[in-house]
Order: structure tokens, then C-alpha cells, then sequence
């Protein structure tokens, strides 16, 4: 037994020895995979050994994830995900997932949160949320707002603020942000969540009007906009990324990984390039990133459950 854990000890003391894979659950060009490659330049900076971003969409994310589930806990295998995989599926595919992200991953940190907005059509005659709650209250099923999708993010969001303010809107899903985007700047929709550096070209047209931060408190990427959280008490739904190893990788390599990246996270340059990209950095505990996981997956549940949300 002695010898047994005296040569894991040392196998961790020599990590890495050779190329770690990142994969990230989600498509090229991502927010997800800039994410991972700020992660992967900071740990090959550090530790003079190759972290290697692999993208490995599909399935809402579920192939990427299940792939990292399965792989050998050796720490040679990481994940950077988002809200979706990790806390969204579980509650929209249940069983049939594949994995369960509390027992098959171990949380290392979250990187960071980033700012999603409620957009506008400018025909819309609200100036703050109060009021949208107001207008939509007088008029239920009148409001349609746009999604990139029954379970994503964009409609979920929306449908907690829903549930939480008794408002009854028409959901109007399309393929993608982009596609949704389009819809309510040309006022075939009036309103839609998505992020904030994705809202900016068409806020600065004027072809849409922010409204507010989809979050517990205001975003220093846009201070001037009032938080949900702010109107509604309790309101949290940040977008956000972390890094993920498979369940079983020995504590000291989750370790080193998480004072690694938690110290990069700090730098200037890496403040600097997540500010531009309309994010703002964490950087918190395992077990505090674990903690939020629990509590998402509970939450999402309930809003699936309520809203009958099914894969499209």
C-alpha cells in the first residue's frame, strides 16, 4: 500500500510530463473555446508543457462532455464548459444523459461570468424593467420574445424571469443567437436575451435598446444597465465558463491546476482580454464552484419542469 501511494504521489509531482488535452463541449469560434485558450496559454506558459484546445460539439454538448466523463482521471484530460452542458442538460435529458456532471467531473474553478442582456425593439415603449414587467403583465401572450432554441440558455433565462414575475410571453425560437438577433431588430420579435458583446453592433446602430444585465447584480462590462436581480429579488442566471477534470484525478494535480489558472486569472492582460470580451473573471474553489453547480442543476430543473422545455 506504501508503495502503491508513494508512486501516485510522485507521478503527480512529475504533472505534466506530457501534452493535456482541454476539450471544450461546444462549437469553433465559441466564447467557450477563447476561454479555454486563455486557460491553456497561461498552464503551457507555467508548467513548459503543451495544454492542447480540442473543440468537440454536438448533441447540446453532450458528446465533448461525455468524452471528458469517460477519460482516464490522470489530469491529462480537462474540460472547459458553460451553463449548458453541465447544468442545463441534466436537467432537460435527465437519465438518458449519459453522465452525471456531480459524480463523473471534479470542479477545478470557475473562469469567469460573462454579461448576457435583454434586448429591445425600439418600438417597445418601456424604459426599465419594472416597467417591460408592467407592459407585458397588461398584455399576456402579446410580447414574443426570440431564443437560439427550446433548452438554451437564451429561452431559459427568459423563462425564469417569467416564472418569477408571473409574466406570460410567446416564445419564438430560431436556429441560433444570430437568427434571433435578426428577428428582433427587425421587430418581428420585441425582445430577446443574449450577450452583450454579441448586442453591441446592433445597440450602437440603434437597431435594438439594452434593457438590462441578465444577473443577481450589475456587470462592470455595463454598469449604466440595471440588473434583473436589482427588480426581481433572488434573480440569478450568469453565463458562465469553468474548468472541469474527470471525477477521481488526484487532489494535488486539481491542485496545481487551480492555483495555476486562479493566479493567471489575475494578470492584467488576462483582466484585460475577458473585460473586452465582455466577461469578468472569477476564479473561485472547487468547492465553491461545485456548490454553484449543485445549486444551477436544482434550479434548471424546476424551470424545465415548468416550462415543458424539450430539445427541438
Amino acid at each position: 500500500m506504501l508503495i502503491a501511494l508513494f508512486s501516485a504521489g510522485a507521478g503527480a509531482q512529475d504533472y505534466p510530463s506530457k501534452p493535456v488535452r482541454i476539450i471544450v463541449p461546444l462549437p469553433a469560434g465559441s466564447t467557450g473555446e477563447a476561454m479555454a485558450r486563455l486557460v491553456a496559454d497561461n498552464l503551457a506558459q507555467k508548467t513548459g508543457q503543451s495544454f492542447i484546445v480540442e473543440t468537440r460539439p454536438g448533441a447540446s454538448g453532450q458528446i465533448g462532455a461525455a468524452a471528458v466523463a469517460k477519460a482516464p482521471p490522470d489530469g491529462y484530460t480537462l474540460m472547459v464548459a458553460s451553463v449548458g452542458p453541465v447544468t442545463i442538460n441534466p436537467a432537460v435529458y435527465g437519465a438518458k444523459l449519459g453522465f452525471d456532471p456531480l459524480k463523473d467531473f471534479t470542479p477545478i474553478t470557475q473562469i469567469a461570468n460573462t454579461t448576457s442582456v435583454i434586448i429591445m425593439h425600439p418600438s417597445v415603449p418601456v424604459k426599465t424593467l419594472a416597467q417591460l414587467i408592467t407592459f407585458a403583465k397588461a398584455r399576456p401572450g402579446q410580447l414574443m420574445y426570440a431564443s437560439a432554441g427550446n433548452t438554451s440558455t437564451t429561452n431559459l433565462y427568459m423563462a425564469l424571469l417569467s416564472t418569477m414575475t408571473g409574466i406570460k410571453m410567446l416564445h419564438v425560437p430560431y436556429k441560433g443567437s444570430t437568427q434571433g438577433m435578426i428577428s428582433v431588430a427587425s421587430g418581428e420579435t420585441q425582445l430577446m436575451i443574449t450577450g452583450w458583446i454579441n448586442a453591441l453592433p446592433m445597440t450602437k446602430q440603434g437597431k435594438v435598446r439594452p434593457l438590462a444585465v441578465v444577473s443577481a447584480r450589475r456587470s462592470p462590462v455595463a454598469p449604466q444597465l440595471q440588473a434583473i436581480g436589482e427588480v426581481v429579488p433572488g434573480y440569478d442566471a450568469d453565463q458562465w465558463y469553468g474548468v472541469l477534470a474527470p471525477a477521481g484525478t488526484p487532489k494535488n494535480i486539481i491542485g496545481l491546476l487551480h492555483t495555476t489558472i486562479v493566479n493567471g486569472l489575475q494578470t492584467p492582460e488576462a483582466r484585460a482580454y475577458l473585460t473586452q470580451s465582455g466577461a469578468e473573471p472569477v476564479g473561485n474553489t472547487p468547492e465553491q464552484f461545485g456548490a454553484r453547480i449543485r445549486a444551477e442543476i436544482a434550479k434548471w430543473t424546476k424551470i424545465v419542469n415548468a416550462t415543458g422545455a424539450k430539445p427541438q
